[in-house]
């Protein structure tokens, strides 16, 4: 999980450097620069994603309690999903 999130933090820095700048690499992403918004919000998503975990991982370390609710990045419980056959695919929805 450390790994995930050091690699989640540094994947980062080629995605910010196109999402502040994406005429500036050639060709190659000027057609994405109508979408930089787009680009700069998945930066900041994705930092606060590495900061959670890299939190989550010192918390697991250290042993404090419920540190595996920070490791699942949700502090409360999820609904339960349960499948369901009423169409020819199987769906899942939540569990009543």
């Amino acid at each position: 999980m450390s790994l995930t999130a050091a690699f989640t933090l540094m994947g980062n820095a080629g995605t910010s450097c196109v999402a502040l700048n994406p005429a500036g690499f050639g060709d190659t992403f000027a057609p994405i620069a109508k979408f930089q918004w787009l680009y700069i919000l998945f930066v900041f998503v994705t930092v606060a994603i590495g900061i959670m975990g890299v939190r989550a991982v010192v918390l697991l370390v250290k042993g404090k309690k419920n540190a595996y609710r920070y490791a699942l990045i949700t502090p409360r419980q999820a609904p339960r999903l349960v499948p369901s056959t009423s169409q020819s695919h199987v769906l899942y929805a939540a569990a009543p």
